[in-house]
């Protein structure tokens, strides 16, 4: 750094950046999280309302914990994450006291291409046109606020600009904040909802259980493959690693896993419920593990004679069809119990069941209800 840089950096230090010596979280606004439901990626970001040069923002940001996660300028690497920054947190901020309302991003010219700090790819990009301009001096990003009037600076696009004072000693502004949350997910079943009357399907129906986020610094490699187990005692039908997954930060264990031989082990489900599965294994240093997760079934319903999810005239006649001419056994008696009176199918339940579908009768029992 030479000489004028150096006074120009304490001027910048001593006379704009009182703040900085203040608890940085406390310039924080707009604390908002992106959510997996919204199509987020359950990171969170905020704006940093101290004005600072790039290169002073980037020592700063990092010291600024969430949940003990370290915080990054922001990476913008989808049109769904620059639109979440542009109306989420650009918009309705004031304008900044400083020399144009932009504010840093985590962009980096070097080396004749453009990157990430945090390494992911910088393939989306939403340039104000003519930018990205001045290459090999303007080397760092950010992204224009609502509080800039020139029509060639829209909000929501991006800018390179300066990282220090090397050209312009009056570059300062707010920034762009993001945390990747801390995820203590272990375990992900595709898809999360299941029928229990999958269980029935003619051919065998499959799902998917992901498992990442190791404890102990363990990845998926070191995991031991032939050791895993579904709820202590379900081998998975193939295991193999893949390289990503939405919910997880590295490479992940995929293991398929039949619905009937897991749905056995929870007997009959009535309704919509939630239940716990388990994954369990060991890692290649002897450590075992298990983890938890929730999946959701919708369970079995009364009537639902034929077993197709629902329970209406078709099952009536199954059961005509089953009572007098000698056609299949249901093959769940609880369901077919509709009269819940806990004994074989039977004419019982037969003209129970035409009381409900023709006469406004009571619905089918969900259950046995005799003691």
């Amino acid at each position: 750094m030479n000489f004028k840089s150096f006074l120009l950096t304490i001027v910048a230090v001593t006379f704009v950046c009182n703040p900085c010596f203040a608890d940085p979280a406390d310039s924080l606004v707009k604390i908002t999280k992106w959510e997996y439901q919204d199509g987020g990626n359950e990171h969170t970001y905020a704006i940093l309302k101290q004005i600072l040069i790039w290169d002073s923002a980037n020592v700063l940001v990092p010291t600024i914990l969430r949940f003990g996660e370290p915080g990054y300028l922001a990476s913008i690497t989808s049109l769904g994450e620059n639109d979440f920054i542009q109306y989420q947190l650009l918009e309705g901020m004031e304008p900044q006291p400083s020399i144009a309302d932009q504010y840093f991003t985590g962009g980096i010219y070097e080396n004749d291409e453009w990157f990430w700090q945090t390494g992911e790819p910088f393939v989306y990009t939403n340039w104000a046109p003519p930018e990205p301009n001045n290459i090999g001096i303007e080397t760092v990003t950010s992204i224009w606020g609502y509080g800039e009037t020139d029509p060639r600076k829209p909000a929501g696009k991006w800018n390179n600009t300066l990282p220090n004072h090397d050209v312009n000693p009056y570059i300062h502004q707010w920034s762009v904040v993001e945390w990747d949350e801390p995820d203590t997910t272990k375990a992900v079943m595709s898809p999360e909802l299941l029928y229990a009357a999958m269980s029935n399907s003619i051919e065998p129906t499959y799902i998917f259980i992901y498992l990442g986020n190791l404890e102990g610094g363990h990845s998926a490699y070191n995991v031991n493959l032939s050791s895993l187990i579904i709820n202590g005692s379900i081998i998975p039908s193939s295991i193999q690693i893949i390289p990503s997954h939405p919910r997880f930060k590295s490479e992940v264990v995929e293991m398929q896993v039949d619905v009937a031989f897991l749905l056995a082990g929870y007997g009959l489900l009535w309704n919509t419920t939630e239940q716990v599965y388990t994954v369990e294994g060991i890692f290649d240093d002897d450590i075992t593990f298990s983890n938890e997760a929730l999946f959701t079934v919708v369970g079995h319903i009364s009537g639902d004679v034929n077993l197709d999810g629902s329970a209406d005239i078709a099952d009536l006649i199954y059961l005509v069809d089953y009572i007098f001419r000698g056609g299949p056994e249901p093959e769940s008696s609880e369901t077919s119990d509709v009269d819940g009176s806990c004994g074989n199918v039977n004419i019982g339940d037969l003209t129970y069941y035409v009381d409900f579908v023709f006469r406004g009768g009571p619905p089918p029992v969900p259950g046995c209800t005799e003691n």
